[in-house]
């Protein structure tokens, strides 16, 4: 996929904003603060759309802070490659901030046709949510809140299931978005990784999104999950842009 521009790239990710929707979205002078009861950082915590100088962005921080502190929630900011300045990071560490989860944003230009799989086929909400919370052995208490966000997207979502023998053993989802696709939490289940089950998935969901109209898709993946950015590489993926958590304290 070619991104020439930084307006491509921020198409990506608000994109993945809409994909991922926070309770609240607020916008502080080119800053949007997303708060969604503490589930997840992607949807509690603030980035910089476009790009500014370290000064323009203090006064709007310490505003941003206040913000979380004030919903008992610690200050979370995602720094994107493309607009926030290398000086942010340093300041941010000098006022306490630690660095978390690093990730690449891939992209990939859907003109390729790829073929179903009968193992894969489409989930029910329910049936997604149950496979997705077992697979990465999440705690009951934080269902509800992964339901709400789900909830709130405004379209195109799809559930995928790869089974074997009539077994759920990998999962994913899909956000569909005008000529975008997003995937997210690909998941396979313990006992059954390091088969290739990962990219028989990812296939299947890619045509469906290619069936719908999606001429691209990006996924997230954390940077240091190489094997993930192996198998991605392997379908076509490039990396488009990358950030990083830096999570204050509350």
């Amino acid at each position: 996929m070619t991104i020439p521009t930084d307006l491509d790239l921020r198409l990506i990710e608000e994109a993945a904003l809409r994909a991922w929707p926070a309770g609240q979205q607020l916008v502080y002078s080119g800053w949007i603060a997303r708060l969604s009861d503490g589930y997840t950082k992607r949807a509690n915590s603030a980035l910089l759309l476009y790009p500014q100088p370290t000064s323009a962005s203090i006064a709007t921080i310490e505003q941003i802070e206040r913000l979380y502190r004030s919903q008992g929630l610690p200050p979370i900011f995602r720094l994107l490659s493309f607009t926030s300045p290398a000086d942010l990071e340093i300041w941010l560490a000098e006022r306490g901030y630690r660095e978390a989860d690093p990730t690449l944003v891939m992209a990939l230009d859907l003109a390729a046709v790829f073929e179903l799989d009968p193992g894969v086929r489409k989930l029910d909400i329910e049936q997604g949510i149950e496979a997705h919370a077992r697979m990465n052995d999440l705690s009951p208490e934080i269902l509800p809140a992964h339901r709400r966000i789900l909830e709130r997207i405004p379209g195109g979502l799809s559930f995928f299931g790869l089974f074997e023998d009539d077994t759920l053993i990998a999962c994913g989802l899909s956000v569909v978005d005008g000529n975008l696709v997003g995937l997210f939490d690909i998941v396979t289940d313990p006992s059954h990784r390091r088969k290739g089950l990962g990219a028989r998935l990812v296939h299947v969901m890619l045509a469906h999104a290619f069936a719908e109209g999606a001429t691209s898709a990006y996924l997230q993946v954390v940077s240091t999950n190489s094997p993930a950015i192996a198998l991605y590489q392997k379908l076509g993926f490039q990396e488009a842009y990358r950030y990083a958590y830096r999570i204050g304290a509350v």
